[in-house]
Formats: structure tokens, sequence, C-alpha cells
């Protein structure tokens, strides 16, 4: 099991990929939201239980979306 890191977290060297992935875990915070990573997937936790991952699934940049509530998806 891979553990979550989360936001803020140091981003270097910044990609044009990465500009999104940034602008979704600040603007997550902002709401008051927990952002985090993965490995390569990323998502958000509420504290009201809801959650939603991105799980990276390879090339081409395709991602699945995983939504939950208190562990239940």
């Amino acid at each position: 099991m891979v553990d979550r890191i989360y936001w803020p977290f140091p981003v270097a060297p910044l990609t044009p990929e990465d500009v999104p992935k940034i602008a979704f875990f600040e603007s997550m915070g902002r709401l008051g939201h927990e952002a985090w990573r993965e490995a390569r997937s990323y998502g958000a936790s509420s504290k009201n239980g809801r959650e939603g991952m991105m799980i990276y699934r390879g090339r081409s940049r395709f991602y699945e979306l995983v939504l939950s509530e208190h562990g239940h998806t």
C-alpha cells in the first residue's frame, strides 16, 4: 500500500502536466478539503467522509475516477 502525501508538499521541477494538478490541490485546500497524492494518483477528502480519487491508468494521461463515502465506493 502506498502512503498518502498531503498537500502542501514539494513539487520540483514543475512540468506543464503538473500545473492542473497543483491548481486542484490548491482549490481543494481553499474549500477546506484535504488534498493528497499516492504515487501517480491523487484525490481529496472532505470532513464529512466523502472522497474522490483519480487513479493513474497509464499512457496518454488516462485516469479512473473513484468516488466514495465513508470508505464505500
